[in-house]
């Protein structure tokens, strides 16, 4: 029998959806998000929360290394660092491993796949 032969027939006997994709959608209700200087995150985000994020935030860079650029021109928005922003990670955990689960299941991927 051919490798090529050989593989073909393994992976015929795969059982799995035929999906390599898949699409979910949830409530950011339970994504609570605190900037440090603007506080809870509300949404949708209101004008005036917006202006005071970006207002928290720093021009952000492009390029690499000695050609970093801070150029509005080119890239006209805003970073704020990580140390700025807080999750409440265990209430969104409560949403979001569910939906983790979903998309494992969704994908055929086993159960405990990260």
């Amino acid at each position: 029998m051919s490798t090529l032969r050989d593989i073909s027939e393994l992976l015929a006997r795969i059982e799995a959806p035929d999906a390599f994709a898949t699409r979910r959608t949830t409530s950011a209700d339970d994504l609570h998000l605190e900037v440090k200087g603007v506080g809870r995150i509300r949404w949708p985000i209101s004008r005036t929360t917006a202006r005071r994020v970006c207002a928290a935030g720093r021009p952000a860079r492009f390029g690499l290394k000695e050609q970093t650029r801070f150029d509005p021109r080119v890239r006209d928005t805003f970073e704020i660092p990580k140390t700025r922003v807080r999750i409440d990670e265990r209430r969104w955990r409560n949403t979001f491993r569910p939906m983790l689960d979903r998309v494992r299941r969704d994908l055929g991927l086993l159960d405990g796949t990260p």
